[in-house]
């Protein structure tokens, strides 16, 4: 795994880790309020608010990808909790894409169930890609 640190300050990386991770504490939060909105059938309203999360995960995963190529990582090579960041990311995007579907099939219900009794374990999985890469940069 081959790291370059010349051409950047670490507080250029550090920063929008810590923020990422400040805002998945968040989604945590504002997830029940999707599902209490499914929940009263309020589907709408729950999947604008749905939107509005998966914006803020893309960019993420875009931040990810950045990361990525600036510091020249392999997520591959990295592990953390015997999983590499990579497949913590993959099944985070899977799971995503999941709730996508049911919505898109308007499968309210297992929507629900999913956000309700799954979600907050992939999003604790996917914050750990974050506080692992913080943890690497503090090394340097």
């Amino acid at each position: 795994m081959k790291m370059n640190y010349n051409e950047i300050d670490k507080n250029d990386i550090i920063e929008p880790l810590q923020g990422s991770i400040d805002y998945l504490n968040k989604v945590l939060l504002y997830k029940n309020s999707i599902s209490n909105k499914l929940n009263q059938e309020n589907y709408n309203n729950a999947w604008e608010k749905f939107e509005e999360m998966i914006d803020g995960l893309v960019k993420l995963n875009q931040l990810l990808i950045n990361i990525q190529n600036i510091l020249s990582i392999d997520y591959k090579e990295v592990y953390h909790e015997n999983k590499t960041i990579a497949e913590r990311i993959n099944k985070f995007n899977n799971f995503l894409n999941e709730i996508i579907s049911g919505m898109e099939n308007k499968d309210y219900l297992e929507v629900a169930d999913l956000i309700e009794f799954e979600f907050d374990e992939y999003l604790r999985s996917y914050k750990k890609v974050f506080i692992n890469l913080l943890n690497l940069m503090d090394e340097k």
